[in-house]
């Protein structure tokens, strides 16, 4: 087993890939829910649906392409568990060219609702989410305006380095999607994501029948489950990284 704090917001990351969209009156949220939500233990994660909805209306919209989306960070929980014996997963390279995965690979979906701009308005982008080879998250970014899009993007999984989170997902933003068509640079205004990873019957030593076993569920449920997302933009020569747009929020299981 591994910590992961990765998948849940891999649909927040990946989707938030595709779009932004700003508005600066309100405050970042962010809501995070399991469904179940009992935890399981060291040795035998609990399979769980993951559902993070963050809003982010702090950065406002420039029009001079001197604010563009850079990344998307996604600090997950340290309760998290990831285990890849027995599944198979989605070939990196392979899907670079095909776009495609097996449905066997697939961890979820998410929604971004992003502004492009007062000539654009509202930008919607939608991401199926896939486990990769080499603890990558795939995701197949696409978007009908402000222009088609149709894009693969391949996420690192990483440490977060922060306390009280496990892994970290970075997602970078391809320049297509930063600027999907001349002088239009999107900022992220919300991000929907489910994750339901795959599970496989399994026998446990200990255990007296088969067992689902997720790719990725709940572990020992000690304390809060933390989930932070954080979405970075930059200049425009993608030098300085000009603001981090961040939003955090708990989510609680049983033991």
């Amino acid at each position: 087993m591994r910590n992961l704090s990765r998948i849940a917001v891999l649909g927040a990351v990946t989707a938030a890939a595709a779009a932004a969209a700003p508005s600066a009156m309100a405050a970042n949220s962010a809501v995070a829910t399991l469904t179940p939500n009992k935890g399981g233990s060291l040795t035998v994660a609990a399979p769980t649906t993951f559902k993070l909805t963050t809003t982010t209306p702090d950065v406002i919209y420039d029009n001079s392409g001197n604010t563009r989306i850079k990344a998307i960070k996604a600090n997950l929980p340290e309760q998290l568990l990831f285990n890849t014996t027995g599944f198979t997963p989605c070939n990196t390279a392979a899907f670079l060219v095909s776009k495609t995965c097996s449905s066997k690979s697939k961890l979820g979906s998410a929604v971004v609702e992003a502004d492009g701009g007062p000539d654009i308005g509202k930008v919607m982008a939608t991401t199926d989410l896939y486990f990769g080879t080499g603890f990558t998250v795939l995701a197949r970014v696409k978007s009908d305006s402000p222009a088609v899009i149709d894009q693969p993007v391949v996420g690192e999984l990483r440490s977060s380095g922060v306390r009280g989170y496990g892994l970290q997902m970075y997602i970078p933003v391809p320049a297509d999607i930063a600027m999907p068509i001349e002088r239009v640079y999107p900022v992220i205004r919300s991000v929907t994501a489910t994750v339901k990873p795959p599970t496989r019957s399994v026998r446990v030593p200990g255990e007296k029948k088969k067992v689902k076993l997720p790719l990725a569920g709940l572990g020992e449920c000690k304390g809060a489950l933390n989930f932070q997302v954080s979405i970075v933009y930059t200049d425009a020569l993608g030098v300085i990284d000009k603001s981090t747009d961040s939003a955090a929020t708990k989510a609680t299981c049983k033991k």
